[in-house]
């Protein structure tokens, strides 16, 4: 369960980091 937490994390990252380098 821990280990799905650890994903969803690493998918809200690049989904913030896709937001970011779009808002340039």
């Amino acid at each position: 369960m821990r280990k799905v937490s650890s994903f969803s994390g690493a998918l809200n990252v690049r989904i913030w980091w896709k937001v970011k380098s779009s808002n340039r």
